[in-house]
This record gives structure tokens, sequence and C-alpha cells, in this order.
């Protein structure tokens, strides 16, 4: 669906800033979005139909607010959710998004939750209670640790802050920040070291890897081997220390496969994985939603070919974003002459999102295992924000039927219309006991407060082995969703090495060795 200027009704604007009055809000726990009680595990239930829609809304609008979220970007997605165009003044889409982006630095999640990291409405303001109050799911895009001051080095002599990470120099940060999000009353998705296939200057010192010139298609061993064990070592901490309510989100950059860029060789392995994600960008002016996604989603909709089963994880797209008008603009020219129409891009791309996901007449869905859709709404390398409705720069000044007003009629669509609905798993029996030295077989029940709830089973010690995990919406390649149950096989244990925690779904097994 498209806009055209016929459904317009045009306004001669001045060129000046916007102000954004924020309405008032009354702070209060969302039910849709809270956590059971400890010792369930909290996921984020999967939309029944289409995708989660999410943004890091422009920073330029963090100062358009009055009173207390100035300055914030609480600000500038409240901005963003405001009243759609038309009118050409109004600069959102005219609903609350699903999710919002977040880039804490490696140490500052306590600090972003300090004071109240539980939320409660009486309590301090902070930018991740925002999305909680608002009913949002917070994406956070956590940095690797880049300092080079760990003392860890790679084979090349580099700081390798991926082997700190390994050899637990870098526990008390990742502590803390597990202690805090485990507090955090919602549910969180966690895109730890996004983009860690893109191996240029801001990522070498967490990796340890001077990228040559010309690049081998296959990067040395090490390269992926530290990657992945600081990834288990990360997940191992966040799920002792109560994190049942954060998701991990394992999202390269943009690839080539059989190349230096291809992420296959990093993968963790699926039980420390409840996402896989991709950020993709219209790097050409030629690129689709289509080109950008297709080889991510044939890729990892299917089979891991290191185990030869299928990934089953929910995709997700963690950064997209499409060519700022602006950008294409031809800029001025001699008065009284008019500027030739530079090229709108953002519309047809966002359209061709939605086309692909069956939107607007009988068509299937492409990418049924989509499920969330994260818009970066910014200046990066190149112009991602969304292009205003009405264009100052342009000579003559007019609207521009282009981004923002695709992205609303986006977000009134069943693909992209889903609310963030947590979803609790609990397990029966949740403690079960194993003799010493005799091998046994376990069935554990996997009890969900919804049919559309994604689980799965985490790391198994050695001597324990998965034989099936069932479920009643299994399907489509997504692994398990809804209540199932879970067999395992117990070899003898050699110690009395007790206990020992499993994690299915954020909650947690106890096995008693005795």
């Amino acid at each position: 669906m498209k806009l055209k200027s016929s459904d317009v009704t045009l306004v001669k604007l001045p060129a000046c800033a916007f102000v954004f009055a924020a309405l008032a809000f009354a702070q209060a726990t969302p039910a849709n979005i809270t956590c059971p009680a400890p010792g369930a595990g909290c996921r984020l239930a999967l939309p029944a139909t289409g995708a989660y829609l999410g943004i890091f809304a422009d920073p330029a609008f963090k100062d358009s607010c009055t009173g207390p979220i100035n300055g914030t970007p609480e600000c500038a997605i409240e901005v963003r959710e405001g009243p759609a165009p038309p009118p050409v003044a109004n600069l959102g889409i005219g609903r609350t998004f699903a999710l919002h982006m977040t880039f804490p630095g490696w140490s500052s999640i306590p600090t972003v939750l300090a004071g109240n990291p539980t939320c409660d409405p009486e309590g301090p303001v902070n930018d991740f209670c925002q999305d909680f109050w608002h009913g949002r799911v917070p994406v956070i895009g956590w940095a690797c640790d880049s300092s080079s001051t760990t003392g860890y080095t790679s084979p090349q002599g580099l700081p390798d802050t991926n082997r700190a990470v390994i050899a637990g120099a870098e526990d008390s940060v990742i502590v803390a920040a597990a202690q805090a999000l485990a507090q955090y009353p919602g549910p969180v998705l966690l895109r730890w070291f996004w983009e860690f296939n893109q191996l240029e200057s801001q990522n070498q010192n967490c990796t340890g890897y001077n990228l040559p010139g010309s690049p081998p298609n296959l990067l040395p061993s090490w390269v992926y081997s530290q990657f992945i064990g600081a990834w288990q070592h990360i997940w191992n901490i966040f799920h002792e220390y109560g994190g049942g309510n954060v998701m991990f989100v394992w999202d390269p950059n943009n690839y080539t496969p059989g190349e230096w860029t291809d992420p296959h060789p990093y993968y963790p392995g699926s039980p420390y994985v409840d996402w896989i994600g991709i950020d993709t960008f219209q790097r050409a002016t030629s690129d689709t939603f289509t080109s950008n996604f297709e080889q991510f989603y044939q890729d990892f909709s299917g089979i891991d070919p290191a185990t030869g089963q299928p990934y089953g994880k929910p995709l997700m797209v963690g950064a997209n974003g499409s060519q700022n008008y602006f950008d294409n603009n031809p800029g001025p020219c001699p008065l009284p002459e008019p500027c030739p129409l530079g090229t709108e891009l953002q519309s047809t791309y966002l359209a061709g999102l939605l086309d692909d996901l069956g939107y607007g007449y009988p068509k299937d869905n492409l990418y049924p295992l989509l499920k969330a859709y994260d818009y970066f709404d910014s200046v990066g390398n190149v112009n991602w924000v969304l292009d205003s409705p009405f264009c100052f720069t342009c000579h003559p000044s007019g609207p521009v039927l282009g981004g923002l007003w695709e992205m609303a009629i986006l977000g009134s669509t069943p693909q992209f219309k889903a609310t963030p609905q947590v979803c609790s798993v609990s397990l029966n029996p949740s403690a079960v006991s194993v003799a010493y030295g005799q091998a046994v077989g376990l069935t554990i029940n996997v009890e969900t407060s919804t049919p559309n709830c994604p689980w799965s089973v985490g790391a198994l010690p050695s001597w324990i082995t998965l034989q099936s995990a069932q479920s009643q919406g299994q399907g489509q390649n997504l692994g398990p969703l809804g209540p199932g149950t879970v067999t395992l096989h117990a070899d003898a244990p050699d110690t009395a090495n007790s206990p020992i925690y499993v994690y299915i779904g954020g909650a947690t097994l106890t096995i008693q060795v005795h």
C-alpha cells in the first residue's frame, strides 16, 4: 500500500524545529510483559502473525520534548510513536513500538538500571524502565570490551578481550550485568558483540585480529574459537545468576558465504542461542529488502552444517536501514530554476519488506521464521534516518511520500502490529536425583503459559545426553513451541558433584547426585 498525493492535504510549514509535547504518563506495571515469579523462565512469546516491530529512534529527537524525558532516548522514541502523517507536521507512526534498540557500553548495564533495577513505579526513572512501563521489550546491543588494557593478547600480539572473558578476567563486569538484568521485571533480548564478523578497527581489540588488506576466505581458527568461548562463558554466567528473562541473540553483520565475513564458523551452538539475527543495510541504491535478507534467511532457517540438525531458532533483523532521501537529493541549484527530484528509496524498500511478508493481496509469507524487525533510524556511515514527511532542503520544498509514511503504514498492518507478550516456562519435575555410578533416563515436562512460547535446552554436562525435545507447536524449523517434553539420558556420574543445573527455556532443572 502506498499513499498518493491525492490522499494528502498539503500544508506549507516554516522551516523550524518541531517540539514534541509528551503526554502525561503514569508509570505502571504492564501485564503483557511482566515476568512471572522467580523459578520460571521468562520468554518473549512469538507473534502469532508477522513480526514484532522495533526501532532505534533518531537521536536528533532527544531534545524535542517537554518535561523530564527531554534529552533522553525515551523522548526520541516517543516522537516516533507520536501522530503519523498526514499532516506533514507529524513525525511518528501513531503507535507504540514493540521493541526498542539500545546500546550500553561494556560496563554500563548496571549503571543504566542503577537505583531501580526492578522498575518500581514509585522508584527512579531509567531508560530500561521507561521501556517496561510503556510495554516495550529492550533489545540491548551490548558492546564487547574494546579496551586495550586487559593484559590478554592474541597470537598476533594484539589486545584480545575475548581471551580475557574466557579466562575470567572480565567476570566482575559480566556478573554485575547479569545480576542487574535478572532483577529487570520483563524479558530482554541481548545482542552481545553484534556484528562480530565485521573485523575492521572497531572490533580489533575484541578479537585480537588485524584484518589484512586481502583477507583469506577462512580466518585463523582461534578467531572463531575465542569468540565462541567468550560467548559461552557469558551465557553460563547469566544463567548461573538467574538471567532466565534474558534471551541471547546471535547477530552477525551482512556477509558473503565462503569468504572471511561468513559467520557460520562463529556459531556457538544452539544450546547457547535463543534468537538468530542479522544486521543488513541498503548499501547500494538498487538493493531491496529481499536482496539484503534472502541469503541469511536461506542459511539460518534450515540445517546447521556443523550438526546436521535444524538451527531451530526464531529469526530477527537486528538492524536495518534504507538510504535517506536527503542523501539522494541532487542538492541546491540556481534559483529560480527548480531542482530535479532526488531518488526516493525508503518507501519502495519498506513496501518491498511488506510485500515479502505477504501483505496486500493473497500471497505466501516468504519469511515465516522472521519474528522481529528493528529499523535503525539514525545516521551511521550512511544516513538511514526515516524521511521526514516534508522536505525543507528541497527546491522547491514540499512533501516527501517516503520512509516515515511507509513505516506508519507498515506499523498498521497485521504483519507488524503484534504487541509483545511475555510467556513463562516451568518444569515438572524441577528437581531430580540420580545415583552416583548409575545411568538413568529422565523425562521432564515443559509447561508454558502460551502455545507460542519458544524454548530450547541449554548446555548440558558431558555425562548427560539430550535424546529428544518435543513440543505441541514445533514446526517451520522454529524449534520447540508451547508445552512439551524433554528426554535426557544421564550416564553414570563418576563424581558426586552436585547439584547440577540444566536450563530449559530459562527455567532451571536441578539434578542432585547422591
